[in-house]
């Protein structure tokens, strides 16, 4: 009887990335390869909003099925752990914080090239480069946004992005070698526990977050620094919460709740209910602080949330 050959050690890691890579190119490229050769009549019969909605779930089921074909466990291991009831309910309040943060630090940082947009081209610049995506925040129905704007968007890209693209830097970073223990009596050294930190989960963590925030570098100008820096803190945060829970579902929460938060900025959902600061309405401001407040409540007395439904063993955010 022959012998059964033992699996390379690489073979699952170079599975995930070439399900990755792929998934990551369509994402990247199908929808201006797209628009730059769709036929006049697909041009006359839909929309560019829903144009670009179903070249998104495209991407999302194309992308699905390159992981089902080249990775062992499919779609399963794509999507983690079932979450817990406390990474849920832990998610869900610091949403409002995440998003508060996220435009804040985006304000800051583009600050300086917004002004000399002002400058130099009038109150009407950042509009302009805007364009298109404004538009469709703004124009389209809100039935429509909600369902390509907020749910498509958080499921599909949190499922590339979180799913994929952060399995295929956990199992990178799971094979480099970590620094040798010189004296275990003494603990661990530094560079060990940097080691530790990136092999939990952090370490993909950051490069999925960066990733994430280059891929939306669709915009020219302070509004594209805007929403380079915005969307790469949401990716940090939605990597905290995969890594925390376990689960892609509480990154998926996370993001669906700051679309809807955008959304409704965007919107003006929130006009005529209090001053803003630096853009950020005061209904959001009270909702981040208070749900802070409730979070570090949570914290400190856990008994007060639902009990977890994650599988025991397994890291989850306790």
């Amino acid at each position: 009887m022959r012998e059964a050959r033992p699996e390379h050690p690489w073979r699952g890691v170079l599975a995930v990335l070439g399900a990755t890579g792929v998934w990551l190119l369509l994402a990247r490229y199908l929808l201006p390869l797209g628009a730059r050769h769709a036929p006049m009549a697909l041009r006359k019969a839909i929309s560019w909003s829903t144009f670009r909605a179903l070249t998104q779930l495209a991407v999302l089921l194309l992308g699905l099925g390159a992981w089902r074909l080249l990775v062992p466990g499919g779609i399963r291991r794509l999507w983690g752990e079932v979450p817990s009831g406390r990474a849920l309910v832990r998610t869900v309040l610091v949403s409002p914080l995440v998003w508060v943060s996220s435009a804040l630090i985006a304000l800051a940082v583009a600050l300086p090239t917004l002004m000399e947009e002002l400058r130099t081209r009038g109150p009407g610049a950042s509009r302009q480069n805007a364009g298109a995506f404004a538009a469709e925040l703004t124009g389209s129905s809100l039935p429509a946004a909600l369902v390509t704007g907020v749910v498509l968007a958080a499921v599909s890209e949190e499922l590339l992005f979180r799913g994929a693209l952060w399995n295929a830097l956990h199992g990178l970073l799971q094979r480099v070698p970590g620094p040798p223990v010189v004296h275990e009596e003494l603990g661990p050294t530094a560079g060990q526990r940097l080691q530790g930190w990136l092999v939990g989960g952090w370490g993909a963590t950051v490069g999925a977050g960066v990733i994430f925030g280059l891929m939306h570098g669709d915009m020219p100008g302070g509004v594209g620094i805007v929403r380079v820096v915005s969307t790469t803190c949401l990716g940090f945060a939605a990597g905290a919460a995969r890594t925390l829970s376990g689960s892609v579902a509480a990154a998926v929460l996370l993001h669906l709740l700051y679309n809807t938060l955008s959304l409704g900025v965007g919107r003006g959902w929130f006009a005529g209910l209090g001053p803003s600061l630096y853009g950020v309405p005061a209904p959001l401001l009270v909702s981040a602080l208070l749900g802070t407040l409730l979070l570090l409540l949570l914290l400190r007395r856990p008994s007060l949330v639902a009990p977890s439904f994650a599988r025991s063993g397994e890291e989850t955010w306790e």
